[in-house]
């Protein structure tokens, strides 16, 4: 997630383009999602204007406003695709719209009011003048399972949310959003709890699969 001064760059529906903070868009409001590709905001996984969150702060090499962001929310690095915001590394190079990158000088931890997870079609979103980072975060703090590389966790979860997406921007069915205390969108929850059922699954099917092909294997030299 993200605090609620974290700008996204939205387009009005007569193309006029203005960067505003988080706190100041809703469901439908078009924002920028790459190097001048714009899409609307779906849902948010997760709203609440009045939250105290905390963040890592970021600051950078260049000219983009420092980026709170939240340990497990999905930013894109240079070498390693979407990794947790947690595991930068002072130094680390993050993207920038249009392939270029920026440099992570510092970082300290802050509290800062609303939290926010805009969702688009993409499952990406351009932040303070040009960051990349996903809509998403990372699936270890969920499922538990670890030895998923992260680089995978944000097509994971695109791939999960389809329903979601399907349902509230392609076929624009999608009921009143409804939140739960913490804010998190309802759909989000479930969607959660489903993949952490399926890669759990997943895991103790491999571990079946390893088991059964070790114990052939024994068989054999014997």
């Amino acid at each position: 997630c993200f605090s609620g001064s974290t700008l996204v760059h939205r387009q009005s529906e007569v193309g006029h383009r203005e960067w505003v903070s988080l706190d100041r868009v809703e469901i439908g409001d078009v924002i920028e999602v790459a190097k001048d590709k714009f899409e609307p905001i779906y849902a948010f996984g997760h709203i609440n204007p009045d939250e105290e969150g905390s963040y890592m702060e970021l600051n950078f090499d260049q000219e983009q406003e420092p980026l709170q962001i939240t340990e497990e929310h999905l930013i894109w690095t240079l070498n390693k695709g979407a990794v947790p915001a947690g595991s930068l590394k002072v130094g680390q190079e993050v993207v920038l719209a249009g392939g270029y990158a920026t440099t992570v000088t510092s970082m300290q931890m802050k509290t800062s009011k609303g939290v926010y997870a805009p969702f688009t079609p993409s499952g990406t979103l351009v932040l303070n003048h040009g960051i990349m980072a996903s809509s998403y975060v990372s699936l270890t703090t969920y499922t538990r399972l670890p030895l998923i590389p992260s680089a995978y966790h944000h097509l994971i979860a695109h791939f999960f949310t389809f329903p979601h997406r399907f349902s509230c921007h392609y076929q624009s069915t999608c009921p009143n959003a409804t939140y739960t205390e913490e804010g998190i969108n309802v759909w989000e929850v479930q969607l959660l709890s489903y993949i952490r059922l399926s890669l759990q699954l997943s895991a103790l099917v491999l571990l079946l699969v390893l088991m059964v092909r070790s114990r052939c294997s024994c068989n054999k030299q014997l």
